[in-house]
């Protein structure tokens, strides 16, 4: 997972890069779901 974007770079401690990378791919996401929201989805759910 990634090793093609990093042949050989940061092997010595892959998981903080892979947790890092997943807090912000999960805060842009929510940051997205809330604008949606914001805009006027809210109404859609009942």
């Amino acid at each position: 997972m990634g090793s093609h974007r990093r042949p050989c770079g940061k092997q010595s401690k892959p998981s903080a890069s892979v947790s890092g990378w997943l807090l912000r791919k999960t805060q842009e996401l929510l940051a997205k779901r809330r604008e949606r929201e914001r805009n006027g989805a809210t109404g859609q759910r009942t």
